[in-house]
């Protein structure tokens, strides 16, 4: 009897759910050449092309499926599953091979015997009946990070707020939205909380299974996959499906001429059809090399929102969630040294926070202390921040910091020539980049005061020791120009030592 076109909606949604619990590749290889599922009786069958397709996929697969009939299809925890050759398909003639296993009639097996088979069963505790337990699982969605847990501030807003809207739905959601920016300041974090906050806030079962977070390699490579295996309608219905699609470092697929038609088709395939779509890159929709014109088109028909590194503030807010969330908070003193440190993104953030209660643990054995009586954490001061700065000095600065680079910077960033910081000059701009080049050679040399004279032109060191001080005390007015310098002079101190 032929399929209904529900039937057929809900067992595309069902492979791409599959697609997402094994892997791509996975999928491709055992699910995409000339393999199919099918429902018939309230069961979910897979028709393999050859005996030995079934019987792998029957070792291999059955717990996946067990899942996606359960979560994706509302079978239940009890849905049996088939895996049969061709040959042994109803109404369909046998072929030479017989049975994909010739130990149960028709091949048929259930998730729970098939389980019960395995050579690793005795590890799964026994369910209601003494039947063997499958393990919890936890749908992919579940692993997408929240919009509830990004640090908003001034460098993200905007595409937080659009990334909220979008998420929401209803009127004024965007339907094309492009987010750019550095490695490590949120794209992804909002890519996935786009997509968990739709799928949790869909009503219907079905519906909420056609939500796909997916990277520009992994949709290059589930392309490629299909063209050789001949199974490209299979692959474009996975993909045109879709309510919401995000796919992560969309220029990957630079110069990747096919890559990019097939997108490009599926852009607008999917756009007729009402879905959202949401990409995250490196760079400007204009700015990535070798991209289809008409996919840039598309692109800048959309919301484009660029996302700064973060501010001085919002690495402090983040810091503090990410040490809240192990155990631990860090004194002000080492808050300060970390958030002037760290200032690209907040992946580093991230590592960090990791690696100092990895240090705190070890610490911990020789020196045991004990949680605030306050906040009920360990408190992290700056004898673990200064072990951790030392490490990431000799991991990242191969050469030391040449006080050329410092002097080249800086007039750069304050727009003031370099012979003029050389010089005598009093000019305010001059001045204060004199003092700026004094600043971060102390951090980044180990020049001493009449070295750094000498490098500057000057006889003695007191005249740039006095630049110095004066950088020193306008810093600590704590004021909102104050914190603008001092933003200034580490994102500075953090290329200088990248660069080298």
């Amino acid at each position: 009897m032929p399929a209904s076109d529900a039937s057929i909606s809900r067992l595309d949604t069902a492979s791409a759910a599959l697609a997402r619990r094994i892997g791509p590749q996975r999928f491709d290889m055992w699910f995409g050449g000339g393999t199919r599922l099918e429902l018939r009786d309230d069961a979910l069958e897979v028709i393999t092309p050859s005996p030995y397709a079934a019987e792998w996929i029957k070792r291999h697969f059955t717990e996946a499926l067990q899942g996606v009939a359960a979560d994706t299809l509302g079978l239940g925890d009890a849905a049996r599953i088939r895996v049969r050759a061709v040959a042994d398909a109803p109404g369909r003639p046998r072929a030479e091979g017989g049975e994909a296993d010739a130990s149960k009639s028709r091949s048929e097996t259930s998730a729970n015997s098939t389980a019960s088979e395995r050579p690793d069963a005795r590890a799964d505790a026994d369910g209601p009946g003494g039947r063997p337990a499958l393990p919890r699982r936890r749908p992919s969605s579940e692993r997408w990070r929240r919009l509830d847990d990004f640090v908003v501030g001034p460098s993200n807003t905007l595409a937080f707020e659009i990334a909220r809207r979008t998420a929401d739905g209803g009127a004024g959601a965007e339907r094309m939205l492009f987010l750019h920016g550095e490695c490590g300041v949120g794209k992804t974090h909002l890519l996935q909380g786009i997509c968990r906050r739709r799928h949790e806030r869909s009503t219907d079962r079905i519906q909420a299974a056609r939500v796909r977070y997916t990277t520009g390699e992994q949709f290059t490579n589930e392309f490629i996959a299909a063209v050789r295996g001949g199974s490209v309608d299979a692959f474009r219905r996975r993909f045109r499906g879709l309510d919401v699609l995000a796919i992560d470092d969309v220029h990957f697929l630079s110069n990747k001429t096919a890559t990019q038609g097939e997108f490009l088709h599926t852009l607008d395939a999917i756009g007729l059809g009402g879905a959202t779509v949401v990409l995250a890159s490196d760079e400007h929709p204009r700015q990535i090399g070798r991209f289809n014109r008409s996919l840039v088109s598309r692109f800048l028909a959309g919301m484009v929102v660029e996302l700064d590194p973060p501010d001085r503030e919002t690495r402090r807010q983040l810091l503090r969630r990410l040490l809240a969330a192990r155990g631990f908070e860090a004194t002000e003193a080492a808050e300060e040294a970390i958030v002037g440190r760290y200032v690209a993104s907040a992946r580093e953030l991230e590592g960090v926070a990791a690696k100092l209660t990895a240090l705190s643990a070890l610490d911990e054995g020789s020196r045991p202390r004990q949680p605030s009586a306050t906040s009920g954490r360990m408190t992290l001061g700056m004898v673990l921040v200064e072990r951790l700065l030392e490490e990431d000095r000799r991991a990242t600065r191969r050469t030391p910091v040449r006080l050329g680079a410092i002097v080249d910077a800086v007039a750069s960033a304050f727009d003031v020539g370099r012979e003029d910081l050389l010089s005598a000059s009093k000019h305010r701009a001059a001045s204060e980049g004199r003092g700026v080049v004094v600043m971060l050679a102390r951090r980044l040399t180990t020049l001493s005061y009449p070295e750094i004279a000498r490098g500057l032109g000057r006889r003695n060191h007191s005249a740039i020791h006095a630049a110095e001080r004066r950088i020193r005390t306008a810093i600590e007015t704590g004021d909102r120009s104050a914190e603008a310098l001092r933003e200034r002079i580490d994102r500075m101190a953090h290329e200088l030592v990248r660069a080298d």
